[in-house]
């Protein structure tokens, strides 16, 4: 009796499976036939950025050794050429080198602009947009004043900023610049505080720290002496 029932109810799966083949079966094999097709695709997809991106970093390291070389100005049309067709995050860094590249043939109003474009794409992650920043700051030291220069940097003095250290030094820098011996006394102070600070910059700060600290020292010395 059991394997009658038991043969009943395998009949009944197969007239089940058939109405439902009936019904879809060419949906079914259109929609299995797309989800290959779309694993397929998105292999292909994945293989061509892998390759885009081989290749944009071959131009990009192409165009360093020109750097290297001294060759700045074929540099600087390499890293153009690469910002227009390189994929985002290599166009976004050969933007960064083309400014390198402007500075050091020594136009540094060129550089300063081409960092100032980068800040102010929106579309360029945060962290490389303070990159462009920061090298921005150095540089307008030699071409702004100081209230312009600290305004540049005043994004990246939180504690929490990668970039904190630098922009301590920027403005120790431009304090130093403008004559203000004490404000940048005060902005070193606060970088060498700073228990996270890098040995290069802490480095740095020292030496400006004896140097105002010498420099206060003279004008003390030179400082004549009021007899009642």
């Amino acid at each position: 009796m059991t394997d009658i029932f038991n043969e009943i109810s395998e009949d009944l799966r197969r007239d089940r499976l058939k109405k439902v083949w009936s019904r879809y079966g060419i949906a079914l094999l259109g929609l299995a036939v797309l989800i290959v097709a779309g694993v397929a695709g998105w292999r292909i997809y994945e293989h061509y950025q892998s390759e885009q991106a081989k290749a944009s970093g071959d131009r990009y390291f192409a165009a360093l050794q020109m750097s290297l070389a001294g060759d700045h100005t074929g540099a600087e049309a390499a890293f153009r050429k690469l910002q227009v067709d390189g994929p985002l995050g290599y166009a976004v860094l050969a933007r960064l080198k083309v400014a390198s590249e402007q500075a050091m043939a020594g136009d540094q109003a060129a550089a300063l602009k081409t960092y100032d474009d980068v800040v102010s794409d929106r579309a360029v992650a945060p962290a490389l947009m303070d990159a462009a920043r920061m090298r921005g700051a150095y540089l307008a030291l030699d071409l702004e004043d100081r209230a312009a220069v600290e305004a540049r940097v005043a994004p990246l003095l939180l504690d929490t900023n990668p970039w904190r250290h630098s922009a301590r030094e920027v403005m120790a820098l431009a304090a130093i610049k403008a004559g203000d011996s004490a404000g940048a006394a005060k902005s070193i102070e606060t970088l060498l505080a700073d228990a996270a600070l890098p040995r290069e910059i802490a480095a740095r700060a020292d030496v400006l720290q004896s140097v105002i600290r010498g420099s206060a020292s003279a004008d003390s010395s030179t400082t004549p002496k009021v007899t009642q």
